[in-house]
């Protein structure tokens, strides 16, 4: 059997096929024992893997077949001094490559972090949300945290910055600049700007979060959408501004979501609350419902006085009321759509 049926008989699709057959390696493969090759990488991935994660990982990385079940183990063991299994299989469906990284390059890598004095738990963090970090070319990344010196962060900002969003690792220096220069314009200072993108640097990528609906926005854009909402609901510029230095990652958050968050203070004549407690916007806004229709229901009367308490951490909340947040939603989740959209109506 050649090589081509051998795939189709292993369930890879016409696309999947000629991606793999265009593989240098793949080619030099003889077809006499290619069968038993893939067959016997299949087998050791199911470990670790479904059946259709492992076909998608061989057509991302065709090597694979080539390796031996020992090699496929030895490369999981250069991982497991600081990952448990799921990790690893984590960060190989994201970089399918990395299942043949070598040690030697592994604990290079690891090593440049350590020496600008990243914790483990540091690198840890960064390499399970960016594994393709492995790859990374050593002067790139000292090029770019010089860039980022020159820009007026020091080493602790930069790595603080990087575990957030190793990201940043991958940037041009235009799109760091692009921001910069918009905040400036906008009447931000140099310490504003500072507060900002170091807490949240993830405004520096160039589109907003590949979750939202409108993928492709621009994070400029993004900044200005998420400042005329607020106007729209009579706050004022100095306010938004406000809002958006102490919780930057409000301009991530899905418009109509936000939109509801802010309904919900207003609706209560709590304005002032949330300009004094904007982390509070990262509250889900059916949370913040739920619980409000559940303290009503004990009889306890909120006031701004003790309104804070619809933003218990989880653990506080249930340690006080003996029950939890998932609770709390699924007896209320039909009147919260109904009030929700009562109140939306009253507010145009």
């Amino acid at each position: 059997m050649n090589k081509k049926d051998t795939l189709i008989k292993y369930g890879f699709n016409q696309d999947q096929v000629h991606k793999i057959l265009s593989s240098y390696i793949i080619q030099k493969e003889k077809d006499d024992n290619f069968e038993e090759k893939v067959k016997s990488t299949i087998e050791y991935e199911l470990q670790y893997l479904s059946y259709m994660d492992i076909l998608k990982q061989i057509v991302r990385n065709p090597s694979l077949i080539t390796y031996s079940n020992a090699k496929l183990e030895d490369n999981r063991n250069n991982f497991r001094n600081l990952y448990n299994d799921d990790e690893i299989t984590s960060m190989y469906r994201k970089e399918a490559k990395l299942q043949s990284l070598s040690k030697e390059k592994y604990n290079k890598r690891n090593s440049l972090f350590l020496s600008l004095n990243y914790s483990l738990i540091e690198i840890k963090k960064m390499f399970l949300t960016l594994p393709q970090l492995y790859y990374y070319d050593e002067q790139n990344i000292l090029d770019r945290r010089d860039k980022l010196k020159k820009l007026g962060y020091n080493e602790q900002e930069i790595n603080k910055m990087s575990v957030l969003f190793p990201q940043i690792y991958s940037l041009s220096e235009e799109h760091i600049t692009s921001i910069i220069d918009y905040l400036k314009e906008n009447n931000y200072t140099n310490e504003e700007i500072h507060i900002i993108t170091t807490s949240f640097p993830a405004i520096f990528s160039k589109y907003n979060n590949k979750s939202d609906k409108n993928k492709k926005e621009k994070k400029i854009t993004r900044i200005e959408n998420t400042k005329l909402l607020f106007l729209k609901l009579n706050f004022t510029e100095e306010e938004f501004k406000y809002i958006f230095i102490k919780c930057p990652s409000i301009i991530s958050y899905d418009q109509q979501n936000l939109e509801k968050k802010l309904l919900f203070f207003i609706e209560n004549n709590e304005k002032e609350f949330v300009l004094n407690n904007p982390n509070h916007l990262k509250q889900s806004y059916i949370t913040s419902y739920a619980r409000k229709l559940f303290l009503e229901n004990k009889g306890l009367k909120l006031s701004h006085n003790n309104f804070k308490i619809i933003f218990l951490a989880e653990r506080d909340f249930k340690r006080k009321f003996k029950v939890t947040k998932d609770e709390v939603i699924k007896t209320y989740k039909k009147r919260l759509s109904k009030d929700y959209n009562t109140f939306k109506v009253h507010t145009k």
